[in-house]
């Protein structure tokens, strides 16, 4: 889990989740608190930044107080995302009587999923429930078995640890606990329904209290904010790459699959979907777990089997949009049609049902076929980590950092020196930033979120791609902004603006990557400027 990551190019930082949670993470913590947040886009309500209270946000910020390199501490992140993941399978294999060599299969195959590679140089912070998942499941079958309060318990802190930035994502995973009720009632004849009942209760009780810290947020959002979810990827969009086989092999998700005209967002998926051995080694591993779910005769089989199938439909959701089949219909009309619909448009975060049951099935085999011919089945199973192993090669060679989405661990010289003088002068004023970038990428770095927030200590307000404050917010800064990107910018109009936005300074980009989102070129800009628009000094 560990040392891969940290072997994966040294010292380069990558755009992961939250540029703040790098430049400033004490910071950043203490403004997640509030709900409210005046420094950006003229006062704005956040979106889910309250999840970064536990347990990402104090993660960098101890590893920032002990002075670790930043590069460093990201790869300790995605380690110990992974270290949990593997170990929760370990624990399940232990719970649901997996012995032998197969539940080390099984950890592996969870683990070594392409399914990270979608998520883990720009949004790994979305892979929690992925490795929250065996945990969860864990800890319903020992609360099922045992009784009492304490299993329930740990079942709601990981879920609090794991849910905070994404619902949805919790959302789906959880079918997988939910329906292990019902099959050790229904089919294993485990315990009755008053006893399934009673661990529902408990576990659903303090789940939601040790979660309402982030529910309360999410409801302030949805009451008084921007609705996101409309100015974000489209339910066709994240349904064009649901294809079943996708699904299978970990994959799917479609800003995998994304590209401009620099190139592709995600590297590795051009492998994945170029190359013939690694394609053949990942869908080896699928393929390998359906055998093992024909032949091997395991008493917890029909369960895995059962959240296999629940897992592909989930995830395959609408896809084909255009001509989906009768379930896929009905998926796609609640997500066009309802706002909690819309929400769980990004069917592949129910992928890890299928993973979790794929890898637990593989290991069932190789146990079974050990426990039969045992030094055959040693040899299988060594050959069934190679393929797994083979299948996810990119994590091994540095794929977890997105390539051209990077970053210093530091800020230029000449931007802090910026920031500071800004931080001097007008302090009861914002900040208006020209021109505006989608997602800020400078020519010393890609960082997403512009850095200027975590360096000043004035409200900030620039044109992004993702609409925050309120749309009259947006509107203004297009009316602003758009004539500046298209050139026909009437320049008298700019102090006007910024006086109407309370800025006591405008800041000219000139450092702007403007070939990735085509934004103004800054020596066309420069020229433009000259003289001095009237109304600044």
């Amino acid at each position: 889990a560990f040392v891969p990551r940290l072997a994966s190019q040294p010292g380069t930082v990558t755009d992961d989740t939250k540029t703040y949670l790098y430049l400033d993470p004490g910071k950043y913590i203490r403004q997640a608190v509030s709900l409210w947040d005046p420094n950006v886009a003229m006062g704005t309500v956040t979106h889910e930044n309250i999840g970064y209270l536990l347990p990402m946000g104090p993660f960098y910020w101890v590893l920032a107080e002990l002075h670790v390199p930043l590069w460093v501490a990201q790869r300790l992140w995605m380690g110990a995302i992974l270290f949990a993941a593997g170990a929760g399978v370990l624990s399940l294999c232990r719970t649901v009587g997996l012995p032998g060599p197969g539940r080390y299969v099984a950890s592996l195959a969870f683990l070594l999923t392409p399914y990270v590679l979608q998520y883990s140089g720009r949004i790994s912070v979305i892979l929690l429930p992925w490795s929250g998942l065996p945990w969860m499941l864990a800890f319903v079958i020992l609360a099922l078995r045992r009784g009492g309060w304490r299993y329930p318990a740990l079942f709601a802190l990981v879920v609090a640890l794991v849910s905070g930035i994404n619902a949805s994502s919790i959302l789906y995973v959880g079918v997988a606990p939910l329906l292990w009720l019902v099959y050790a009632v229904a089919v294993a004849k485990e315990a009755p329904w008053r006893q399934a009942w009673g661990v529902a209760w408990r576990a659903g009780l303090l789940t939601a209290l040790a979660s309402l810290w982030w529910v309360v947020g999410l409801q302030v959002e949805a009451a008084y904010g921007v609705n996101v979810l409309k100015y974000t990827e489209t339910v066709p969009s994240t349904s064009a790459t649901a294809l079943a086989s996708e699904i299978l092999r970990g994959l799917g998700y479609w800003y995998f699959y994304g590209t401009d005209r620099v190139g592709a967002w995600t590297q590795s998926s051009v492998a994945y979907t170029q190359n013939l051995w690694l394609m053949g080694a990942s869908f080896a591993v699928p393929a390998l777990s359906f055998v093992a779910a024909v032949f091997v005769r395991w008493r917890h089989r029909a369960y895995f089997i059962l959240i296999v199938v629940v897992g592909m439909v989930l995830s395959v959701g609408a896809y084909p949009y255009a001509n989906p089949s009768g379930v896929g219909s009905v998926f796609k009309y609640l997500m066009v049609n309802t706002t909690a619909g819309l929400a769980m448009r990004s069917t592949d975060r129910a992928t890890p049902l299928v993973l979790l049951s794929l890898a637990m099935l593989l290991g069932a085999g190789v146990t079974a076929l050990v426990a039969r011919v045992r030094r055959t089945g040693l040899i299988v199973g060594a050959a069934v980590v190679g393929v797994v192993i083979a299948a996810t090669t990119p994590l091994w060679t540095g794929a977890i950092i997105a390539n051209g989405f990077t970053q210093p661990a530091h800020v230029p010289d000449y931007v802090a020196q910026a920031a500071k003088t800004l931080n001097a002068t007008h302090t009861s004023t914002r900040v208006f930033a020209i021109p505006g970038n989608n997602f800020a990428a400078y020519r010393w770095g890609d960082t997403i979120d512009t850095a200027y927030p975590a360096l000043l200590n004035r409200p900030f307000v620039t044109h992004e791609q993702q609409i925050m404050g309120s749309l009259p917010t947006a509107d203004v800064l297009n009316a602003v902004d758009v004539p500046i990107q298209e050139g026909t910018m009437d320049w008298n109009a700019l102090a006007p603006m910024a006086s109407l936005m309370s800025a006591g300074d405008v800041l000219v980009q000139f450092d702007q990557a403007y070939e990735r989102y085509d934004t103004p070129n800054p020596q066309v800009l420069a020229k433009q400027l000259q003289p001095t628009p009237q109304g600044l000094s």
